[in-house]
């Protein structure tokens, strides 16, 4: 997407998150948006927010991990990454698709992801 559709969609979702707060997948998304605009600090509370409703999901849990590691934020992201492969595994070969990420991150944190 392009920045003025995360834009859009952000609006659009800041509307649904008004009208159903405890939607777990409408405050991620919202998340992603506030993170492709620049908003780290509202991308990250919208985050952790979906994570705290929904803490089974396990791309809420990725999503976080992503945006954690995106920041430098390399403890907290591979931790919330390790507890979305335990809740799905199958986002481990997801996750290590997303470009540059895997050749990006240290090779101690690589290991403890990816066993490589």
């Amino acid at each position: 997407m392009q920045a003025n559709d995360w834009a859009a969609a952000r609006t659009r979702l800041e509307l649904c998150v008004s009208h159903y707060p405890s939607s777990s997948v409408a405050r991620r998304l919202l998340g992603r948006a506030f993170a492709e605009t620049g908003q780290v600090d509202r991308a990250e509370e919208e985050l952790k927010m979906a994570v705290a409703l929904e803490p089974r999901i396990a791309e809420h849990q990725a999503d976080l991990g992503l945006f954690y590691l995106r920041h430098q934020r390399m403890p907290d992201g591979v931790q919330c990454l390790l507890d979305a492969f335990a809740l799905d595994p199958t986002l481990r070969d997801r996750v290590r698709a997303v470009p540059h990420l895997f050749d990006a991150l240290p090779d101690a944190e690589r290991a403890r992801l990816f066993g490589t």
